[in-house]
């Protein structure tokens, strides 16, 4: 993934991108 977020949007999204890959894994 090679998305460029400020530091601290970064902090906040990248908890909700690991969630939703790890719903995906479950899937």
């Amino acid at each position: 993934m090679a998305i460029k977020i400020e530091d601290g949007e970064r902090r906040a999204i990248k908890p909700a991108i690991v969630e939703m890959l790890a719903q995906l894994k479950r899937a």
